[in-house]
């Protein structure tokens, strides 16, 4: 199923960290249930590229969708991380859930009819998340408090129960989540959090700044997308942010900025909505021309150690001949044969040997 959401910086950027599979893996390591997490095999966590949000859905939800093995069986189950893009509460959220579960199911039947062997099929459970950054506080509630009468037991149990697992962004203050070892997924929290108050952000800007450097992964492609939804999202102007970060301590102002991060902090603010995904690009590529400059400087370094050693190797060998073409008084002239040296290197390494048997001799007397 494809249903391209409204695009949004919101959910523009949920996407682009919820796509690093080790995003996936902490969240669920420090948000889902112990009992749950320490079940799925999260080794092995592979990204699902379908998306199960349809027309009706896409103005509420945005998806990123995993498979994961789970427990001893090793049966998959799906992850489905949905992102609350309008930033306020659903007022029947199970109805939205179960009709996004309902197109999950139904893609999978119609994948399952396309195989010969059909007799062993069962449908895939889906535990589904929902992350919420929105003002009010989202109760979570199950689906019988939205019927009438369910108080009652014979009519409580035609009401489908299913539940599904809240992160409210409100629940993390930055304060919080600066002592937590959270990488890209607390940048995201926080970068959530903050873009609805300009006033906060610039109060949690060195807040912010230091956790980017000290607990993410640098990569100039996320950190790029970083700043152009800090700017767009809280319409601060890009000169600000480089004011506030001239305002930084010297310990981490003096953290170079990389190129891109220099542009969005100069570009004007109309430019830098209309060509803010450039930087990204632009800021991907400058990542992998520094990682391919790293691979041939590794590669130099390990041709050069090869090179190194080989040399090593022969000059052991040339003096092995040495020593033992002077035990039986071989002549110059057959020792510069045998190690094809010029007779002015064959004498010096006759001096060598002879001073370190020598010096052998010193320290055994």
């Amino acid at each position: 199923m494809s249903s391209k959401p409204p695009h949004n910086p919101h959910d523009h950027f949920f996407k682009r960290v919820f796509a690093q599979k080790q995003v996936v893996r902490t969240y669920c390591e420090n948000f889902l249930p112990k009992e749950l997490a320490d079940k799925l095999q999260l080794d092995h966590l592979k990204r699902v590229p379908d998306t199960f949000v349809d027309r009706k859905l896409r103005a509420h939800f945005s998806d990123m969708v995993y498979r994961c093995p789970f427990g001893s069986s090793g049966n998959e189950v799906l992850l489905t991380l949905l992102f609350e893009h309008k930033s306020y509460m659903p007022k029947f959220p199970h109805l939205q859930l179960l009709r996004y579960m309902m197109n999950a199911w139904e893609n999978e039947v119609k994948k399952i009819k396309e195989k010969k062997d059909q007799s062993q099929f069962l449908l895939t459970p889906i535990i589904p998340i929902i992350i919420y950054h929105g003002k009010l506080t989202w109760k979570v509630r199950p689906f019988k408090d939205y019927f009438h009468a369910t108080q009652d037991s014979a009519l409580a149990r035609f009401v489908p129960e299913f539940p599904y697992l809240l992160t409210d962004v409100e629940d993390y203050p930055p304060e919080m989540v600066q002592q937590m070892d959270w990488g890209w997924l607390g940048a995201l929290m926080m970068a959530f959090l903050l873009s609805k108050d300009e006033e906060k952000s610039e109060t949690y800007f060195e807040l912010i700044w230091h956790y980017l450097y000290e607990k993410t992964e640098q990569r100039l492609d996320l950190r790029s997308e970083f700043f152009v939804y800090f700017v767009k999202t809280l319409k601060v102007k890009p000169q600000k942010i480089q004011q506030m970060i001239t305002q930084l301590p010297p310990s981490l102002r003096k953290k170079d900025l990389t190129t891109f991060e220099q542009m969005i902090a100069q570009a004007g603010e109309k430019w830098l909505a209309e060509h803010g995904e450039d930087f990204v690009a632009r800021a991907e590529m400058e990542k992998r021309i520094i990682q391919e400059k790293e691979r041939a400087e590794k590669q130099m370094q390990e041709k050069e150690r090869l090179i190194q050693s080989e040399k090593k190797e022969k000059e052991l060998l040339r003096k092995a001949t040495i020593k033992a073409g002077l035990k039986v008084n071989l002549s110059i002239e057959t020792l510069m044969e045998m190690t094809s040296l010029s007779r002015k290197a064959v004498q010096k390494l006759i001096e060598q040997v002879e001073a370190e048997e020598k010096g052998s001799i010193d320290t055994k007397e």
